[in-house]
């Protein structure tokens, strides 16, 4: 695996007599980051933004063309990135529920925010986006 495709740990103060937390897969961050967001009440989804859904396109293709089976990720949606010593979160949602959307989406940020901190890693900005809000059924 490649630099750009790890995320490294920032040693707090806390911290500095213990062993170096590894090198944590940016993939298995995301991932972790898609799961707390997604078990947030009132989100119903990540939506891919259309870059996204162009470069899940493409993972696709490359799957189909080597033979694999397509695997959808809870990370498809949720973009990292790491500057300063912290990582970016940047994510689109839909939102359903009774809950106002900007309830839901400082949910989402203090969930994320605690999902990267639980790591080891510094949370910087965290970006929460709602695209599409569902209705109730009745």
């Amino acid at each position: 695996m490649t630099d750009s495709a790890r995320v490294r740990p920032v040693e707090s103060p806390s911290q500095a007599g213990d062993p170096p937390v590894d090198d944590l897969p940016k993939e298995d961050l995301a991932a972790a980051t898609g799961r707390a967001i997604l078990q947030t009440a009132g989100v119903a989804a990540i939506e891919p933004s259309l870059a996204q859904a162009f470069h899940q396109m493409q993972r696709t293709a490359q799957r189909l063309l080597n033979s694999a089976a397509p695997a959808e990720s809870v990370a498809d949606g949720v973009r990292l990135s790491e500057h300063d010593g912290r990582v970016d979160v940047t994510v689109e949602i839909a939102v359903s529920g009774d809950r106002s959307a900007l309830a839901v989406a400082r949910s989402v940020r203090d969930n994320v925010s605690v999902t990267i901190a639980d790591t080891g890693l510094h949370p910087g900005r965290i970006a929460v986006s709602v695209l599409r809000l569902d209705e109730l059924d009745d």
